[in-house]
């Protein structure tokens, strides 16, 4: 696989070219509602290639330590309940 900057490229040219072949489609056809569909698909691999080098820029390429479990403080539960009210 190629780097990202050259996977993200190739990734727009592909949208370019989906672009191109919907602008001759008829519109509201079979053909017209599948090209939709790759573009949309297409749309969101670009969007998260473009997300990760940002995120690998801003954060470097090792991922952060995940955040551990945090402590939670339970209420006690009496163990009997009252039977009566209180007077």
């Amino acid at each position: 696989m190629g780097s990202p900057s050259q996977d993200q490229d190739a990734g727009l040219e592909r949208l370019k070219l989906l672009e191109e072949k919907l602008a001759c489609a008829p519109a509201r056809s079979l053909q017209w509602l599948e090209l939709i569909d790759a573009i949309r698909i297409e749309a969101d691999a670009y969007r998260k290639s473009l997300d990760a080098e940002q995120a690998e820029a801003v954060h470097g390429a090792e991922p952060g330590p995940a955040a551990g479990p945090r402590a939670v403080r339970r209420r006690a539960i009496p163990l009997r309940g009252r039977t009566a009210p209180r007077r």
